[in-house]
């Protein structure tokens, strides 16, 4: 047999097997309508209703035949069905058919009115149904206008008023926007609803003398969020006369380093009069506005880590982060350690920008990279000329705290370092290490007033000093 003979026999047979398979279904398909029709109408004569005319006495055949019909099995007849199967089901269903003709040839034609009459009632009942749900919808769609227009309303009501807020407030706006952001111009702030709806309300601007529907079109994130806190404020700011406190929560979360340091000018300059709680997990802003903001105005209070429910949050007794480190004391000595140096490198880099601290000139960004041991280095170098304290009217030399800072400085680079790199530092040194870091902060405040040592700038006589003036340092005699 050649080749296309036989792809050609093996086409025609898949032909004629497609059509036997289609067959078979429509064969599948029919016998379960079929057993399905055949079971209705057992269950049908089976109903309690017809019982006592089942159990007349000239219903013997009936009777025999519904026994028969339900005796079949009809999940099987949905898939096999015989001639024996069919035989059966059309000998049996013939007498029943035949005796209910018979039975219903002579009923009276009330009975078939009253049914009539009863489909009529059906349908009327029906109606009625559907007016009563007709006017249910109608009372719905009254409401669902009323509360369209009542939306409405209370939209424009928001919108205007937010609009007058807005305009009143946006030249306080403006001038915080020019503290946290000095010489990026944001004119016109007001409110504006986009074209492409009809609920949200978005801020307009003049950003660099280009008019923007949404600072979401030119300013970054950070800038955004400076623009909402300006805007938060200037509101706060505005309802000053109910003298309510201002909370702020880690609003510098977004900020760089070059903008959040002006927080604090903000809070100086436009909510000295005010009660303003400030919340953050941000170590070194938390330090940064210690050193920012008066010590008369503002008090400062560090949690402690969370240790079990019986003890809970609690605050801790000192100003400073240390008591986080010392948390850490008996489970992991080497984190306290490390927490210190951590806290010290902080301190001492603001320390060394409120002294005016002279240090070696590093490439890149090695200067901001110093650590502790970098500034500590230097205080002790320039603090015999620079470090002066005032007695009976004069001053000389406070050698004092040279010792104290050489002793951290010591403890610094080994121990902290230790802590920092490996896990051999015991509960003793961490706290030893604590204790005179502490200490080696302590020496920045005055004992007399207990403000720092730079809280009176001297430009004139390149020092600063105290509140009293019992300390001073003179950043001009470092070289």
């Amino acid at each position: 047999m050649s080749v296309d003979a036989f792809q050609a026999h093996v086409q025609a047979e898949q032909t004629r097997l497609k059509g036997i398979i289609e067959r078979f279904n429509k064969r599948r398909a029919a016998l379960s309508v079929f057993s399905d029709a055949v079971r209705t109408t057992n269950r049908i004569l089976e109903r309690p209703e017809l019982a006592t005319w089942r159990e007349q006495e000239h219903q013997a055949g009936v009777r025999s035949a519904l026994a028969a019909i339900g005796d079949l099995d009809f999940e099987r007849l949905r898939t096999t069905c015989s001639e024996k199967n069919l035989k059966t089901i059309e000998d049996h269903i013939k007498i029943v058919v035949d005796r209910i003709t018979a039975e219903t040839a002579g009923a009276p034609p009330d009975v078939q009115v009253l049914s009539g009459d009863k489909q009529k009632v059906d349908a009327a009942t029906a109606l009625l149904e559907s007016r009563e749900l007709e006017t249910e919808i109608h009372a719905v769609e009254k409401v669902v206008r009323f509360v369209e227009a009542l939306e409405k309303q209370v939209r424009e009501e928001i919108k205007a008023r937010s609009s007058i807020v807005i305009k009143d407030i946006s030249a306080d706006v403006q001038r915080m926007w020019a503290i946290l952001h000095p010489g990026e111009r944001v004119e016109d702030v007001r409110l504006h609803m986009p074209d492409d709806t009809d609920k949200a309300i978005d801020i307009a601007l003049r950003f660099y003398g280009v008019d923007q529907e949404s600072p979401r079109l030119t300013l970054s994130e950070g800038h955004r969020n400076s623009l909402g806190l300006c805007i938060f404020l200037a509101m706060a700011k505005k309802e000053a006369a109910m003298d309510r406190p201002i909370f702020l929560d880690d609003v510098v979360v977004s900020l760089d380093r070059n903008h959040r340091g002006m927080v604090a000018e903000i809070l100086n300059e436009e909510f000295s009069g005010r009660q303003v709680i400030v919340l953050t997990h941000d170590r070194e802003w938390y330090t940064e506005l210690k050193h920012q903001l008066p010590e008369s105005q503002w008090r400062f209070k560090t949690l402690l880590p969370w240790q079990d429910p019986l003890v809970g949050i609690c605050w801790s007794t000192k100003s400073t982060t240390f008591d986080e480190a010392r948390a850490y004391l008996e489970s992991r000595p080497d984190s306290a350690g490390n927490d210190a140096r951590k806290i010290m490198d902080v301190e001492l880099a603001l320390v060394a920008e409120k002294l005016h601290l002279n240090l070696p000139y590093l490439r890149g960004d090695k200067n901001d990279h110093r650590t502790a041991y970098d500034f500590l280095s230097q205080l002790i170098r320039d603090a015999p000329r620079c470090l002066q304290r005032r007695s009976n009217g004069v001053y000389s030399a406070y050698e004092e705290p040279i010792g104290i800072w050489r002793h951290a400085r010591g403890l610094l680079a080994s121990w902290a370092n230790r802590a920092s790199h490996s896990f051999d530092l015991v509960p003793s040194e961490a706290a030893k290490l604590i204790e005179t870091c502490e200490k080696a902060l302590e020496c920045f405040t005055c004992d007399l007033c207990n403000t720092w040592i730079w809280r009176a700038d001297d430009a004139s006589a390149e020092a600063v000093q105290c509140q009293c003036g019992q300390i001073r340092w003179r950043y001009g005699k470092s070289m």
